[in-house]
């Protein structure tokens, strides 16, 4: 028998039954405090901490007044006024043909349409624009389009080549430019 059995066994029969009983609880006791308590207790301290920077930040919103809500109508209003007018038009189709120049394409004669909503205040001018030159040249076009006008927006784009060895296409453009109605 090695010597720590020898003092287990001296100390149970002093102890008796009952003291036993209580030296297991004892060490159960401990047990749940170390394994449950202490990180109960951890965490309700970040708990706390949590709940007082909410607090914080809850105060500072309360204490900054928060401006009034839009409403739709004047989005919309506002909506209508950054439109371009429907006298503009001419104006706009020069950039849309200086663009074009620009990206170094031929124009051929295009296709336009005008038509107005009959709900709203809303106008536009469709266009189908067929153009000649490289896959390169049409979509830096079509780039400048839609960088210099706000109100212009892309329907579709159609690519055709006569033969597999040209570097040149025929493309045909569809936009549309959204005009504001005065």
């Amino acid at each position: 028998m090695s010597k720590a059995e020898w003092i287990l066994s001296r100390w149970a029969k002093r102890l008796g039954m009952s003291g036993l009983a209580g030296m297991v609880l004892v060490a159960l006791s401990l047990g749940i405090i170390l394994g449950f308590t202490l990180p109960a207790e951890t965490r309700l301290k970040d708990i706390t901490s949590e709940v007082a920077e909410l607090q914080r930040l809850q105060k500072a919103a309360l204490s900054n007044p928060v401006a009034p809500a839009r409403s739709v109508e004047s989005d919309l209003v506002a909506f209508y006024k950054s439109l371009p007018p429907e006298r503009n038009v001419t104006k706009l189709l020069d950039e849309i043909y200086k663009s074009a120049n620009s990206a170094s394409l031929r124009l051929n004669q295009g296709e336009y349409k005008y038509t107005r909503e009959k709900a709203g205040r809303l106008e536009n001018y469709q266009l189908i624009l067929p153009v000649k030159g490289s896959y390169v040249q049409v979509r830096k076009f079509i780039a400048k389009v839609l960088n210099g006008l706000p109100a212009a927006a892309l329907n579709g784009v159609s690519f055709k080549r006569e033969t597999i060895g040209t570097s040149d296409l025929e493309a045909k453009i569809q936009f549309t430019i959204y005009l504001g109605a005065v």
